[in-house]
């Protein structure tokens, strides 16, 4: 039941654009840097999404 209700709540962010990372406890507490860098990495990855994007509006709009 709390899979299917965590699905469906991570379904309905990601109708509003919302990332979602899910972290287990033991890996915060145990191998934070590693977190850090997914958390770093997906930003990133998100940031150069969106200049893309943002380059494609520019390219239709000439």
């Amino acid at each position: 039941m709390a899979k299917e209700y965590d699905q469906n709540r991570t379904a309905e962010l990601e109708s509003f654009g919302i990332s979602i990372l899910r972290f287990k406890n033991e890996e915060v507490l145990n191998n934070l840097s590693k977190v850090k860098s997914e958390i770093l990495n997906k930003l990133a990855q998100l940031q150069r999404e969106r200049a893309e994007n943002s380059s494609l509006i520019n390219d239709k709009s000439m």
